[in-house]
């Protein structure tokens, strides 16, 4: 297993504006049995199609504990705090921060199965917002806490957003949706 930390814990920032050449630019890309703990890793925009922090792809077995995702500046189409695609992964006391412009995602779950405790999830933006997406996924989320504020007169925002065929068990979901004014 590869881990990677911060001994200080939280004082250590990856930034960067991921690879503007793919079409899910991230800063920090997920992989098998890897572990990233108290680290922030913010995706500073850069005029990508999607600002992505973090994008795991096929990881299985990954684990995140005391990790702040944060997404924001310039993108063409919007940001994502983690988008997670045909993964297995675990997490623990995370927070994602997604601002700017276009549609913006904290957590995008596609074919994933996704654990979480503690998950703490802001995201704001000038179109559709949402907060954590699943298409089709499994999820066992505990002490959820999304906080959504989307604007613009065609916005949609969306706390939580599911396919039919995806299941969720959470215990405990605490959800703020402010509206901005157009």
């Amino acid at each position: 297993m590869s881990i990677l930390k911060d001994p200080a814990r939280n004082t250590t920032v990856i930034a960067g504006t991921g690879n503007l050449a793919s079409t899910q630019p991230a800063v920090v890309s997920g992989a098998s049995r890897a572990e990233l703990r108290f680290l922030t890793v913010e995706n500073i925009g850069g005029g990508g199609q999607w600002s992505n922090a973090m994008y795991n792809n096929w990881a299985d077995s990954l684990k995140l504990s005391h990790v702040t995702l944060k997404s924001s500046g310039e993108s063409q189409f919007g940001h994502i705090g983690m988008s997670n695609n045909h993964s297995t992964l675990s997490a623990v006391d995370v927070t994602v921060n997604v601002s700017g412009n276009g549609a913006n995602e904290g957590i995008t779950n596609s074919y994933t199965s996704f654990v979480a405790n503690n998950l703490n999830l802001t995201v704001t933006g000038n179109s559709d917002v949402i907060g954590l997406y699943n298409d089709p996924a499994a999820r066992h989320l505990n002490n959820v806490k999304i906080r959504i504020t989307g604007g613009g007169s065609m916005a949609t925002p969306f706390g939580m957003a599911e396919e039919s065929r995806s299941r969720s068990q959470i215990p405990t979901l605490l959800l703020q949706m402010d509206a901005m004014e157009c």
